[in-house]
């Protein structure tokens, strides 16, 4: 399965957080929803987010998970919803920001 994230190494997660805002979100806050085309990707610093299809948990994240940034990079639809699950901290990337990271990501 192509899952639209990844965990990051502690010297990714040090160069987006020298390059990009970091939000706290409360719990049950949909972050992306399944079938929407992001216009920003998310990095989990701390907490934990659910991912989501069709009102179905498959997974439960942690911190240094790259979040929609696949799908933001290809212009496509999410496959999935990601809802936190317990108070997070979360790096946030905007579509014009992701030329900073497109070489990071590009060598998944």
């Amino acid at each position: 399965m192509n899952l639209p994230y990844r965990k990051l190494t502690s010297s990714e997660m040090t160069f987006l957080k020298t390059h990009f805002e970091v939000l706290l979100f409360e719990r049950k806050h949909i972050l992306l929803s399944e079938a929407q085309l992001p216009l920003i990707g998310f990095v989990l610093i701390s907490g934990s987010v659910n991912l989501i299809k069709k009102r179905t948990v498959l997974y439960n994240l942690g911190p240094n998970e790259l979040l929609g940034v696949m799908c933001l990079l290809n212009n496509e639809p999410l496959p999935y919803s990601f809802e936190i699950e317990a108070q997070s901290k979360i790096l946030i990337i905007p579509k014009s920001g992701i030329s900073k990271i497109e070489c990071l990501l590009r060598s998944l």
